[in-house]
């Protein structure tokens, strides 16, 4: 049994899976992941490149549930100041329009960010900072829709 791996210099080869370890694959795992960090910090030259900078683990787990009784009416909720990642989804699989201003959703004018139906909308590098709350609006075309939210601060 043969199986197709990426050299160190990111060409793809047949390798036998026999001679292949744990320890080759986190090898190659450990070399693609430096090789995106020195991409983003400008080749490792020592300057001139972006400071990587990994987003903070959040501490607790809060949920919400954003209730969209009438149909085209628009909804407004506030993330909390600090939330580092959130998730949401609808509690039915309907779509929904959102916003971050208001009277956009509702009547569907630009700009707004539709969540299709039976999907899901997940941030994880989120830097909201503790002073501040952003404010999202959100309606749906189907009445008693539910916009589930988990949120990370």
């Amino acid at each position: 049994m043969y199986r197709r791996v990426l050299t160190p210099e990111g060409y793809p080869i047949e390798q036998a899976a026999d001679v292949f370890t744990r320890r080759d694959d986190l090898l190659i795992q450990l070399d693609k992941t430096l090789r995106q960090i020195l991409a983003l910090t400008g080749g490792g030259s020592g300057g001139g490149g972006t400071p990587v900078v990994f987003p903070a683990k959040a501490q607790k787990l809060y949920t919400a549930s954003v209730p969209l009784g009438v149909a085209n009416t628009e909804v407004r909720w506030q993330i909390p100041a600090g939330t580092k990642q959130f998730g949401l989804h609808t509690r039915n699989g309907n779509a929904i329009r959102i916003a971050s201003e208001p009277g956009k959703v509702a009547g569907s004018l630009d700009p707004y960010f539709t969540l299709k139906a039976n999907t899901a909308l997940e941030c994880t590098e989120l830097d909201i900072p503790g002073t501040a709350d952003m404010i999202w609006y959100f309606s749906c075309s189907v009445a008693n829709e539910v916009v589930e939210i988990i949120i990370g601060v």
